[in-house]
Parts: C-alpha cells; structure tokens; sequence
C-alpha cells in the first residue's frame, strides 16, 4: 500500500471516533470533519517525513490546547 493511501485510511479511523462531538456541539458539522481530517493527514505526513510519532504527537497536543481554549473562552 502506498504511503499516502496508507495517511489517508489513519485520517479516517482517527475521524470517526472524533465524529462523536457532533452529538454533544452539532454547530461544529462542517469544522470538526475539516479541521479533525486535516490535522490527521498533516500529523501522518509528518509521521512519513520524519520516521518519528513525535512530530504528530505535538501537533494533536497543540490542537487539542487550541480547541481548549476555544472553548473555555466562548462558555
């Protein structure tokens, strides 16, 4: 299977359960799927280029830190 083929069926698995926020903030319909599979095609890019997790890792840290504050700041 090719690398890119390989990206885009992880980017997919890591959606689906990331879909379940639509049930509890069924606004974020458009931007959750977007942002959720993009991320996670960067973060698997980032895992081809570099050959480390590591890279991935930081970026769903600091995705989650900006979705947290977000959220913190519109409640």
């Amino acid at each position: 299977m090719s690398a890119w083929k390989a990206n885009l069926i992880q980017a997919l698995i890591f959606l689906a359960p990331h879909l379940l926020i639509l049930l509890v903030t069924p606004k974020a319909f458009l931007l959750l799927p977007v942002g959720v599979l993009g991320l996670a095609l960067l973060a698997g890019w980032l895992r081809i280029r570099s050959g480390s997790i590591g890279p991935g890792l930081l970026l769903h840290g600091l995705g989650n830190t900006f979705v947290g504050i977000l959220a913190a700041t519109r409640s």
